[in-house]
Formats: C-alpha cells, structure tokens, sequence
C-alpha cells in the first residue's frame, strides 16, 4: 500500500518478473531427406530430399548447441513406416498414398500428428493441407530429440507399397 501517490512524491518501487518464453537463438533450419529407391519419399527432422539418400544410412547434422525436436514427413507412397534414433520410435502403421502426407511435429509445445495433401514449396520442404489428426491411428510414439552433433544416426524405415497395391 502506498502512502501517497508516486507522480506526487517522484519515485516508487515496484516488483517486476520478467520470463523469456523462448530464450535461445533459433539457427538456421537444418534439411535433409531420404528415400527407398524411385518411390516412396521422406522428409525427416525439418528435411529435404536429395537423390541418392538411403534410410540405411540416414544421419543429420545438429550444429546448434541444444537438442533440436524434429519435424518428421513422411510422404506417400507408403504403405508404413517407422523413425526415431537411440532405438526410440514413431512407428505409422498405415499407408499414405502418392499425393498425401504425414507430419510429425515431436516439439514438446506442439506434438501434432497431421495427415492431409502434400503441397511442395518450389523452394524446398512443404506442407500438409486440409489436414487431419493421426494421433490415435498411430502405432508406438516414444518422440526424442535429436541431440547436438555431426552425422547423428537416426533409424529409419520405411516399407513401400506393393506393386499394383491401391495405395
């Protein structure tokens, strides 16, 4: 309570608590992407596709100094699938169609499941339109961050659909 008011006598203290939401320095969006042969494309952690990429081998690349959660694609034709890294999986036991995606954002503030039309963007990446929630037709879901380093080994499988399969 104040005794009189503080314009009148010049000064008064007031008890100010400040909090960053989101204190760290966002870099720039790392992309990177695999695929099993001529069909069946992924775009993983915030990725994009380049030829010649093999799930066998997929690594990325964290160059910021935190654990980054990823924004897994998956784009069809898929008949299922499964990512993650350190044996920590999402597992898509459903198939999407050529035309359609899945997005997968693992951010603990997000965590979203969307599946809808893929629309690329010309200058890379994506997006998933006219989208709806996936989250209860998943399989297991043990989402993990991707931790700072180079050529990070992620787990990624992805199991194309049969030919002449309606998928």
């Amino acid at each position: 309570a104040m005794g009189a008011l503080p314009s009148v006598r010049g000064w008064e203290k007031y008890g100010i608590y400040l909090t960053a939401e989101k204190p760290f320095w966002m870099g720039e969006t790392v992309r990177h992407s695999w695929g099993t042969g001529t069909t069946g494309n992924f775009f993983g952690p915030v990725l994009t596709i380049s030829s010649g990429s093999s799930v066998a081998k997929a690594t990325i690349n964290n160059p910021g100094d935190l654990d980054a959660w990823p924004l897994w694609t998956l784009i069809g034709p898929v008949a299922s699938a499964s990512l993650g890294l350190n044996g920590r999986q999402i597992q898509v036991p459903f198939a999407i169609p050529a035309g359609k995606a899945l997005q997968i954002n693992t951010d603990p503030t997000v965590q979203t499941i969307m599946y809808g039309d893929w629309v690329a963007d010309p200058k890379g990446g994506g997006r998933v339109a006219n989208g709806q929630d996936r989250f209860t037709d998943m399989g297991a879901i043990d989402f993990t961050p991707i931790p700072s380093g180079r050529n990070v080994p992620l787990q990624i499988t992805l199991q194309e659909p049969e030919r002449g399969a309606d998928v």
